[in-house]
């Protein structure tokens, strides 16, 4: 091996001796008030349930012939959106399969529900499944 390929091989093997963490540790680890994953998901669920159920029962079309479907729908698909993109690990239970949602939405739908909310929900379940 001639010097010129040993030294920067060298340098390399110092540097990294030198900087990485000792044992493996994880920075910021220590941090007992670290935001996490779970603390995102946890806000996105709370963020969805303001604004799709609970929205719908300030401000939506509302009768009780769908009201209950209505509901369950929106709850099922904040609950969707929000693990959305997460992996499984970070995920309490499970989350609604985009063919259960489209059932939940058809029932409410079935039912009269003309709330803009409820139909935009639906609209977008039934263009994800084609």
């Amino acid at each position: 091996m001639s010097l010129r390929t040993l030294v920067p091989i060298v340098t390399l093997a110092l540097f990294v001796t030198r900087t990485a963490p000792a044992g493996g540790a994880i920075a910021g680890a220590e941090k007992k008030d670290a935001y996490t994953q779970h603390d995102e998901i946890r806000a996105k669920l709370d963020f969805n349930r303001r604004t799709l159920a609970n929205a719908y029962e300030q401000v939506g079309t509302r009768n009780p012939k769908w009201d209950d479907a209505a509901l369950e729908f929106l709850d099922a698909i904040g609950l969707s959106y929000s693990y959305s993109g997460h992996n499984m690990i970070y995920m309490p239970g499970p989350v609604p399969s985009p063919a259960h949602l489209e059932k939940l939405g058809k029932a409410a739908v079935d039912a009269g529900c003309t709330d803009p909310l409820v139909l935009y929900c639906y609209g977008s379940i039934l263009y994800d499944l084609n």
